[in-house]
């Protein structure tokens, strides 16, 4: 397993908003996710890392962790 798909399934497990097979999902933070990541990894940043950063950056609000 890849170190992107890793991120995936602990953010998909941590924040069931971005995990399409939640209840709590919700495609437009999924969306906002996408896009930040999107520009992040085009500006050089390894997409695990985009992820990851990109997460962070939109759903800190809500992280109740």
């Amino acid at each position: 397993m890849q170190r992107y798909e890793r991120a995936l399934i602990a953010i998909e497990r941590h924040f069931p908003v971005l995990n399409p097979d939640s209840l709590d999902y919700r495609e437009s933070l999924m969306f906002e996710v996408y896009d930040l990541m999107k520009q992040l990894f085009e500006g050089g940043l390894a997409p695990a890392v985009a992820l990851e950063s990109a997460t962070r950056k939109v759903l800190r609000p809500i992280d109740r962790h």
